[in-house]
This record gives structure tokens, sequence and C-alpha cells, in this order.
């Protein structure tokens, strides 16, 4: 189901106006929040995975230095936009929930508002995956909507007054774990197998907040 909800996501807003404002909050405020915590948690070689990549565009700003850089997403939409990008080294189309890599395979993970559209249950799957597949001590960095922030609360009253309206405009799909309390997901993290959790404000952007476990060494 949430894979048609997005692949239609992807569809309809590729050329709308809303999805040219999303394209530039990501390559010139995201991009700076992520590109910091990037080069404070990864090391400066090694294969590192952009997990529910979307367009990739909110990671335009990493240093390549001696990594190599990669993109999965389940949308093959989303993936052929990223692909023009040409911001990443490779690019696969797979579910987070079972992912086509060997154990400690990878040196670091990250997405961008990928983990707040799913359950608790079914975080703790994906959480576990990315576990799985981390060298043991590397890390996971995972930047978190904030459910107060601006835009969410500027898109969620969009969405309200549509529907009042009666043309039920969904500006993303459903949200059910929108960044309300650390505990919630420090204890997800650490029943995954993650370590040193640790949680840094939206400073640069307004909107995530950042989220680095780290995997047991």
């Amino acid at each position: 189901m949430l894979r048609s909800v997005w692949e239609r996501h992807w569809c309809e807003r590729r050329e709308s106006i809303f999805e040219h404002v999303c394209s530039f909050y990501r390559k010139f405020l995201i991009a700076n929040q992520l590109r910091f915590y990037i080069e404070r948690y990864f090391p400066r070689e090694g294969i590192f995975m952009e997990m529910g990549s979307g367009t990739c565009e909110s990671s335009v700003k990493i240093a390549k230095k001696n990594r190599t850089l990669g993109a999965l997403d389940f949308s093959a939409t989303a993936l052929a936009i990223a692909k023009k990008n040409g911001i990443m080294h490779f690019y696969i189309q797979a579910d987070i929930f079972s992912l086509p890599f060997k154990e400690e395979s990878i040196d670091g993970i990250w997405n961008v508002g990928v983990m707040e559209h799913f359950t608790e249950k079914e975080l703790l799957q994906i959480l576990k995956e990315f576990n799985r597949v981390l060298r043991a001590g590397a890390h996971c960095i995972l930047l978190w909507p904030w459910i107060i922030a601006p835009s969410h609360l500027l898109f969620s009253t969009y969405e309200r007054i549509s529907r009042k309206l009666g043309t039920h405009i969904q500006v993303f799909p459903p949200s059910p774990s929108m960044f309300k309390h650390r505990k919630p997901i420090k204890d997800v993290l650490r029943e995954a197998g993650f370590v040193d959790v640790k949680f840094h404000p939206p400073f640069f952007d307004l909107t995530h907040w950042v989220v680095v476990g780290r995997k047991i060494r």
C-alpha cells in the first residue's frame, strides 16, 4: 500500500510548484544540516547508503572524499529523478524492510523524512535491518521531522482547509511517527541494537531533529 502511495506522490509532484519549493528547501537548508552531521559521524572513506532516498536532493552537499555513496528507494520514479541529479555513485530499487546487502557491509546509513511514515512495529523491523548491514561501530543518521516544525504546521493546516473545502489534498503520505519526544525513538533504536543514541535539535532547517545511533562494536 505504502509503495503505491509514494509512487503516486512522486509522479504527481515531480513538476508541481509545490515540489519545486520542496526541492529548494532540500538543497539549500536540509542539505546543510545533513552535511554537518555526516562530517561529524561518518568516516572519510567507505560505503554509505541513503535508505529511502527519494530524489537525493538533501544529499547534494555531502563531501564525497573517499566515500562511495549509494541511494536506495522502492520508488522507480524517485530514483529516476535522483539519477538525473547525479549525486550518488549507484542507485538501487529495493525495500528497506529487506535490504539486499550482506551483514556488516555498509559503513554508514542516513535518511531524511523517512522514519515518520512507519508505525513503531515497522520502525523496529527497519532499524534491525539497518543494524544488520552496518559494520560494527558504524553510525545511522536519521533526520526525523518534528511535529511542531513550522513546515509541518503549515502543511497540516493546508490539508485541514482542503478537507473542509471538499478537495482533500494530502501533501505527504501518512506520518504516524513524527518526532514528539526522545524516549520512544531512543527505545526503539536501542531495541534494534543501537547504542549511544544522540539527539540534535533542528537548528539548521527548523524541521528535522537529527537522531544518531551507533551499532555495538
